[in-house]
C-alpha cells in the first residue's frame, strides 16, 4: 500500500495505491496518528488507484472511517474500481460511505 495525505480546505485527502491487506495495519495506523494535530471537517478517501484490498483492508477502511468520526469529520470513500468497488458493494458499505463522482471528478471511475 502507497498512502499519501493532502490538507486542503477544512478537508484531508487520504490517497491510497496498491493493495490493501492486513500487512498494511501498522502504516496505516501511524499515519492516522500523524493527522490527528490537524483539523478538518472532512475526510475523503480515494479509492481510484487501489487495486485489491482482502478483508483486512475492509477493517481498515473501516478504521479509517472511525477515526474519521473520532475527529468529527464527514466520511467518504471516493473512486472505488473493480474488485475494490465489488467488495465494498457486497459489503454494503456502499450505500453509506462511498459518494457519487461529481462534475469536477472523473466520472468513470464509480458506476
Amino acid at each position: 500500500m502507497d498512502i499519501s495525505i493532502q490538507f486542503a480546505n477544512q478537508s484531508c485527502t487520504i490517497f491510497l495505491s496498491g493493495t490493501l491487506t492486513y500487512q498494511d495495519h501498522f502504516d496505516m495506523a501511524s499515519s492516522l496518528k500523524e493527522i490527528t494535530s490537524e483539523q478538518f471537517s472532512d475526510l475523503i478517501i480515494c479509492l481510484g488507484n487501489l487495486e485489491f484490498m482482502d478483508s483486512a483492508g475492509l477493517a481498515l477502511l473501516l478504521m479509517i472511517e472511525q477515526f474519521g468520526h473520532d475527529q468529527n469529520a464527514e466520511v467518504s470513500f471516493r473512486f472505488p474500481r473493480g474488485q475494490v468497488r465489488d467488495l465494498l458493494r457486497y459489503t454494503h458499505l456502499a450505500k453509506d460511505l462511498l459518494q457519487e463522482p461529481t462534475e469536477s471528478h472523473s466520472p468513470a471511475v464509480f458506476h
